[in-house]
């Protein structure tokens, strides 16, 4: 193999790097959108505080799942732009292959080396505007990525100090994406209802 050869092998295979392997994800599975809505037997002010404190991580959630929904969009767009910078890239490779088999006979004399250089310089152009449209069309796309909405999901929560009806066992564990407590209510009928508060009302079994 010539060194033209292994300089135009070379340029391929490191563009093929460059574009990775994998076209990413091309299904999101729908999230659940089941909330869990305040006890009807609970009454009072924190009551009214802990509805409106639910409504308003309902629509932090609406908006949560908006983004999602576009950013979605852009990820198949993105698989495509991969797609498609693979199928270019390796079209230019038959080509190249093609090249070489055509130029062979002629391998060893002045002209024929003298033209597969030229074929594998245009190659390599070729794939270098692959990778470069490729990189373009990747940057436009994230452009378009939404913003995670900034509302602190501990805005309305954080100002509920939970007070449950007597008859309730309470457990509090710490939360894990908001500040405060998860608290869990057995109730009398078995089922069993959570909430946040900013501080542990862990009270045992009454």
């Amino acid at each position: 193999m010539s060194d033209a050869e292994h300089l135009v092998d070379a340029h391929l295979a490191a563009a093929r790097r460059v574009l990775g392997t994998g076209a990413g994800p091309t299904e999101w599975a729908t999230p659940n959108q089941t909330g869990s809505p305040a006890s009807p037997n609970w009454d009072g002010e924190t009551a009214e505080r802990a509805r409106t404190a639910t409504q308003h991580l309902e629509n932090l959630r609406d908006e949560l799942h908006q983004a999602r929904s576009t950013a979605a969009t852009v990820f198949a767009e993105a698989s495509t732009i991969s797609r498609d910078a693979h199928s270019a890239l390796e079209a230019i490779e038959t080509a190249w292959a093609n090249d070489k088999a055509t130029l062979k006979p002629m391998a060893d004399s002045a002209f024929g080396k003298g033209a597969l250089l030229q074929a594998g310089i245009a190659r390599i152009n070729e794939a270098h505007n692959v990778v470069a449209t490729a990189a373009a069309r990747f940057a436009e796309a994230a452009q378009r990525l939404p913003e995670v909405p900034r509302t602190a999901l501990a805005v309305a929560a954080g100002q509920v100090a939970l007070e449950p009806p007597a008859g309730y066992i309470i457990w509090c564990t710490p939360a894990s994406l908001v500040p405060g407590f998860i608290c869990e209510f057995l109730q009398s009928d078995g089922s069993i209802i959570w909430r946040h508060s900013p501080i542990d009302i862990t009270g045992g079994m009454p």
